[in-house]
């Protein structure tokens, strides 16, 4: 091979080399531009997304620690939200008894606000919704030290609709 033969393949090797370059930077550009673009094909503009406000949650309407879900599913749904209970039925005064109960545990009324507090709810009106649910009510302020045995009688004969025993 002379001079001239040599420089002539070695400028066509250098034009393949330049256009295999060329190519593969156009193909690592291709790749690029997908990867890049095509997490964009999924997403939606911000104008056009659904506008989500965050609600603050309400306060907890449990009244005490030691009512459980259980409990609470006991009661019912409609019988916890307070603007569903009536004033004068069973839910209500074992809601209030188990507050004042968690209140006086933890030192916020004295025993004898307690007493006071226990006794005026006791003497209010009471009127039976469902009679299983409500002994159950009575039972579980007896279990968690909220009534005496006397008290829970009490209760029992007037959601029964039975004379109060004699003293």
């Amino acid at each position: 091979m002379d001079k001239l033969e040599l420089d002539a393949r070695m400028t066509r090797l250098e034009r393949r080399h330049g256009l295999v370059l060329a190519l593969l930077l156009v193909v690592q550009a291709a790749v690029l531009a997908l990867l890049i673009g095509f997490p964009r094909f999924g997403r939606v503009e911000p104008s056009m997304r659904s506008t989500v406000i965050a609600a603050p949650l309400p306060p907890s309407t449990q009244p005490a620690e030691w009512i459980t879900t259980e409990m609470a599913s006991d009661m019912g749904v409609a019988s916890m939200m307070s603007g569903m209970a009536r004033s004068d039925s069973m839910t209500v005064h074992y809601r209030e008894l188990a507050t004042l109960k968690q209140l006086q545990g933890e030192g916020v009324i004295s025993e004898a606000e307690w007493q006071a507090k226990k006794e005026q709810v006791l003497s209010r009106q009471l009127n039976p919704e469902d009679l299983r649910t409500d002994l159950e009510m009575v039972r579980k302020l007896v279990d968690a030290g909220a009534l005496t045995e006397g008290e829970q009688a009490s209760l029992r004969t007037r959601l029964l609709g039975l004379e109060e025993p004699k003293a």
